[in-house]
């Protein structure tokens, strides 16, 4: 995992559910990012077991993107976050657990952010 400047902006609050405080998206790379720093975030909590309800508020792919149909998740797993790794996560009250499917959501993301960073290479 490389440095992502928008890991800074996740914090969990009293209650132990993740928050994202940082900028709205502006580019798909940057929505890439923000997700990417949420996932590496849960992954490296001590207790990643449900820190993540599934709001919209926390992943950046959500913020930028208004339909899951124009999603880069929802166009691979054709049910918009269902079918991916985050499936699992939710379901998971293990810690241990929930860190693996964290991280596996984290390369799900990534494979798909680098497969969209070679489009945009190949359109300039």
């Amino acid at each position: 995992m490389r440095y992502n400047p928008y890991l800074k902006h996740f914090k969990c609050n009293e209650n132990l559910w993740l928050e994202y405080n940082g900028p709205k998206p502006k580019t798909a790379k940057e929505a890439f990012l923000i997700s990417l720093a949420k996932w590496e975030f849960i992954s490296k909590h001590p207790t990643p077991a449900q820190l993540d309800d599934g709001a919209d508020a926390t992943c950046g792919l959500c913020m930028y993107f208004v339909d899951c149909d124009e999603c880069p998740i929802g166009k691979k797993s054709k049910e918009r976050c269902l079918c991916t790794p985050y499936e699992e996560y939710a379901e998971s009250f293990e810690n241990d657990v929930a860190r693996k499917y964290a991280k596996q959501e984290y390369d799900f993301i990534e494979r798909l952010y680098k497969k969209h960073l070679m489009k945009e290479a190949k359109r300039r």
